[in-house]
């Protein structure tokens, strides 16, 4: 049987090792900043855009069937804000499920976060999130549209400027046949 660690401190470390675990098993870097006076647990990213993740757990299951985390930092309860990370990892530990959600999907700002992992059909507008570690993947290059290229364009001028000059001895001999 799994021991439940009752120190919200020692459960937060072990989420964050677990969250470690699963970022390498899906090939994503990931850096943990020096102490703990950020808002962020680590920093995920190898180059450009690197984003800071804050990780979470929860195991409380609500008398409406979602596991719920708070959403909140600190003695006060302050709530989070935009500013203070990238991504919410919460780790829902009965049910091995891990949500990566963005924290513009968590504002305006909320005391709780409820996920529904254990429901397979449920229309949460957080399923989504769910087991999406592609967000924090770097993203593909954009394809721009290819520009023509600037000896494409001399050739269309040089060929445009040849046909003028063709037309143009046209007329003259057209011109001087007549004129016999």
């Amino acid at each position: 049987m799994k021991k439940i660690f009752r120190q919200p401190k020692r459960r937060g470390e072990l989420a964050e090792l677990r969250f470690l675990l699963r970022a390498a098993e899906e090939g994503i870097a990931v850096s943990k900043p020096y102490g703990d006076s950020e808002r962020f647990d680590f920093v995920v990213g190898s180059r450009q855009p690197l984003y800071r993740v804050q990780v979470r757990s929860t195991r409380i299951l609500n008398n409406t069937g979602a596991y719920v985390c708070r959403f909140t930092h600190g003695p006060l309860l302050l709530r989070y804000s935009r500013h203070d990370f990238d991504f919410l990892a919460l780790y829902v530990v009965p049910c091995n499920a891990w949500y990566i959600l963005p924290v513009a999907v968590l504002l305006p700002a909320r005391l709780y976060v409820s996920v529904y992992p254990h429901h397979p059909n449920t229309r949460s507008r957080l399923e989504p999130f769910r087991e999406a570690w592609r967000l924090l993947r770097r993203p593909k290059p954009r394809t721009k549209p290819r520009k023509a290229r600037p000896r494409l364009r001399r050739q269309t001028a040089a060929r445009r400027q040849t046909a003028a000059r063709r037309q143009t001895a046209a007329r003259r001999a057209g011109a001087s046949r007549r004129a016999i």
